[in-house]
């Protein structure tokens, strides 16, 4: 959840960074942790409150370039993208993101190889310069045909790592 910007419940101020507060996971109330003054309990609802930190959800491997990522790492050590989820709810919406991604690419490859075929079949059939301009582009689908596979590997590896079972 986002802190940074919300009302203390206490003071009635604008919270300005994360780390300045805390809030209730159970009916999202925030506040300064100094105007807290360190009760372990919520305001509101008398539930125990929970820290930023406390609610991340580290990702086991990039969504991006697919390294495997260290215990407790905010940032891809190779690509630099954001390797965690603010709370359970971010961690599942990145796993329904990853797995649409890995739907489209996979469609994108099916469509790729059917030109392809298409093209040769065309070529082998009747070679006419038009039929040259398909064989052209179908080598150059080629290229693209191999970075959707690639990228589906990382999002399978992804998913793997980091759905539950």
């Amino acid at each position: 959840m986002q802190i940074a910007g919300t009302i203390c419940y206490y003071c009635e101020n604008k919270i300005s960074f994360d780390n300045d507060g805390a809030y209730c996971d159970h009916c999202r109330t925030t506040y300064h942790r100094s105007c807290h003054d360190g009760k372990p309990t919520c305001p509101c609802c008398g539930m125990d409150y929970v820290t930023p930190e406390s609610t991340l959800r580290y990702f086991k491997s990039c969504y991006v370039c697919g390294l495997k990522q260290n215990a407790n790492t905010k940032q891809c050590e190779k690509c630099s993208s954001k390797t965690y989820a603010e709370d359970n709810i971010d961690h599942e919406n990145k796993i329904r993101q990853i797995k649409s991604e890995r739907y489209a690419e996979l469609t994108k490859v099916i469509l790729y190889f059917a030109l392809i075929i298409l093209t040769l079949y065309t070529m082998l059939g009747n070679p006419t310069p038009v039929g040259f301009l398909f064989l052209i582009i179908a080598i150059s689908l080629s290229r693209w045909v191999y970075r959707s596979f690639h990228k589906m590997k990382i999002y399978e590896r992804f998913l793997n790592q980091n759905s539950p079972h």
